[in-house]
């Protein structure tokens, strides 16, 4: 990520903020509401149900919009330094990382206590090596959103391609989390190969183009 931004490097304290604000805020509200939607829907149908709520329903859209906030904030309140997608990607991915970590740390943690090594083993070999791309692909989408109103001069595309990213993060998510809940192993495999592992590259294409625009800027 940090390799990304090295045409026009954001400001140390804005990269630690929205890295943090991943980290702690984001998870704060994610870990307190995600369960609580689960409990009340458990309540309401029976357990496996409330489950899958969490996991499907409500995990996706507290999460994202729990990580974009700081991206909107960023957005407004620094427009000098929100110069387009490059800066979009940047600051989403940090965000992303920085849940990431403290999921890692809760989905660890459990599975040591409660399976031992295998249950780690599975867990480290599932977050770590097929996954750790998937929070900051998905809220590179809404960065990518604002990146496209900030260098458009469209008022229309303005308003509508940061929601745009924010539903097309949310719809991923979803997708991703309804694959291992619904499917099972051979589903989250297929929906990885097909669905994860292109839009991986499409992004990589998308932030190289973006890289080359910056790049022709500064020059």
């Amino acid at each position: 990520v940090l390799w990304i931004d090295r045409y026009e490097a954001e400001p140390l304290w804005m990269l630690a903020t929205a890295f943090f604000w991943g980290a702690f805020i984001a998870t704060f509200f994610a870990f307190l509401l995600n369960p609580t939607t689960g409990t009340i829907v458990g309540e309401l149908t029976n357990a496996q149900a409330g489950e899958a709520f969490a996991a499907v329903v409500s995990a996706p859209i507290v999460e994202e919009i729990g990580k974009a906030l700081i991206l909107f904030i960023f957005f407004f309140w620094r427009k000098d330094e929100f110069d387009g997608i490059v800066d979009g990607i940047v600051y989403a991915s940090l965000a992303a990382l920085g849940f990431a970590m403290s999921e890692n740390i809760l989905y660890y943690g459990k599975a040591a206590a409660s399976g031992g090594g295998e249950a780690l083993t599975a867990t480290l070999i599932v977050r770590g090596f097929f996954a750790p791309f998937s929070h900051p692909l998905f809220t590179s989408l809404t960065g990518i959103g604002l990146g496209l109103a900030r260098q458009s001069t469209n008022i229309a595309l303005k308003a509508i391609t940061p929601i745009i990213g924010l539903v097309m993060a949310i719809f991923m998510h979803s997708l991703w989390n309804a694959s291992a809940v619904f499917g099972g192993g051979g589903v989250f495999i297929i929906i990885y190969a097909l669905v994860m592992v292109p839009a991986f590259f499409i992004m990589l294409v998308v932030i190289s183009l973006a890289l080359r625009r910056e790049g022709q800027v500064v020059r």
